[in-house]
């Protein structure tokens, strides 16, 4: 094994020529990311670890105040030219001295760089979180999280260390403070609507293949499908319609027993996306906690809604979808379902965000069959893509019980 003079010297000469290899996939940059973190454990001293943990959420807050200021932006629109401080603030009307101190930080991170005292330019990463990219709308949602989050110690003092179990009391009441659930809550504040419905999407493009290209629909679907008068596929709590969209391609002839199920002022989006739902798919006003309108279909798809509600809620939503279930529907649960051990950082830590704005919780394997098994369901198979992306989605193929 080299020195760590060598190591050192090898992966300087790394960041020097990757550059020039192109495009890197994500099974190889996946792969890289956890090699240099097994690194990282291993050099790490103490005060290392702490500046890591202890100082990690400044990072988030210098990209809020920067994004708020409209600094991204200016320095996107600059495209590499540096501008100083003084230009930088006069957009937002911030004290050039202040907006420095944040742009150390974001410079430290990578996210801008320092030309010259008081001077920044942009990066490659500079524009993804400026106005001209949709991932600024995702970096909004996922920001706010961080006000309930830095508040959660506070609440769990409060409630004596209980897992929060209720979606309209827990860590975003408390933090708000409000009456309303989160969903509730975002209804009446449309630019945080709007950034949680196009984070839906960008997250929707990073989980892989379509749970359609890994779970075999023809087998165990179409082709116990006796009931050709009835709905094939309910997608509950679908959105704007994106995993029905890309199934009716596949399937043109499904699309008028499909149906999509959202809430009412969701649906009145989908027509606002910058893809074409088939006209042919029903769409259906529903509440997740109202019984099921539509019985006896073949298929009941949920995608990453139940990790958005602690076990109390989840079991009024299953519950209503087992009474619409005939003895031959299937369940479908397309979830970001946890290892039972050795949770990644990336995993874990969105676990700890859906409890801080919804109390819901990202199930480990053992959680997600304890959960259905305990409310009528029968587990028959899982399946997952060949290649596990962080995020990847599981199918859990499910049955009422006889």
């Amino acid at each position: 094994m080299g020195s760590i003079e060598q190591l050192t010297a090898s992966l300087t000469e790394a960041v020097a020529t990757l550059p020039t290899q192109g495009p890197i996939n994500d099974e190889k940059r996946n792969a890289f990311y956890a090699a240099y973190e097994n690194l990282r454990k291993q050099i790490e001293t103490p005060i290392d670890a702490a500046v890591r943990v202890i100082f990690g959420g400044y990072d988030a807050i210098a990209l809020k105040v920067a994004m708020d200021t409209q600094i991204l932006n200016e320095l996107a629109i600059a495209e590499g030219k540096p501008k100083s401080v003084i230009e930088l603030s006069k957009p937002s009307g911030a004290d050039p001295l202040l907006i420095n101190r944040f742009l150390r930080v974001l410079a430290a991170s990578g996210l801008v760089k320092e030309t010259g005292e008081g001077e920044y330019a942009a990066v490659s990463l500079t524009g993804a979180f400026s106005d001209m990219s949709p991932l600024s709308k995702s970096a909004f949602h996922l920001l706010y999280g961080e006000n309930p989050l830095a508040k959660l110690p506070q609440y769990l003092q409060k409630t004596n260390y209980k897992n929060p179990d209720d979606s309209w009391n827990g860590p975003f009441q408390f933090a708000e403070p409000t009456d309303l659930q989160y969903f509730e809550w975002i209804q009446q504040h449309s630019q945080h609507q709007e950034a949680f419905t196009t984070h839906m999407a960008l997250q929707r493009m990073e989980r892989g293949p379509n749970w359609f290209e890994f779970y075999p629909v023809e087998e165990r679907l179409l082709a116990t499908d006796k009931d050709t008068s009835k709905a094939f596929l309910v997608d509950l709590g679908g959105g704007v319609g994106h995993d029905l969209a890309a199934f009716a391609e596949k399937y043109p002839k499904l699309a008028p027993r499909l149906v999509l199920e959202d809430q009412e002022h969701v649906l009145a989006d989908v027509d606002k996306q910058n893809f074409k739902l088939n006209p042919n798919i029903q769409r259906v006003p529903t509440d997740l906690f109202k019984p099921q309108s539509v019985k006896g279909a073949k298929t009941y798809y949920l995608r990453t809604v139940l990790h958005d509600w602690p076990d109390k809620q989840a079991k009024e939503i299953l519950k209503n979808v087992y009474d619409a279930m005939s003895d031959d529907s299937v369940l479908i649960l397309n979830e970001n379902a946890l290892p039972d051990q050795n949770v990644s950082g990336f995993q874990a830590r969105i676990d700890l965000f859906m409890m801080s704005i919804l109390s819901g919780i990202d199930r480990t394997f053992k959680q997600f069959y304890s959960l259905l098994e305990e409310n009528g369901f029968k587990v028959l198979a899982t399946y997952r893509p060949e290649t596990l992306a962080p995020g990847a989605g599981t199918i859990f193929e499910a049955v009422k019980k006889h």
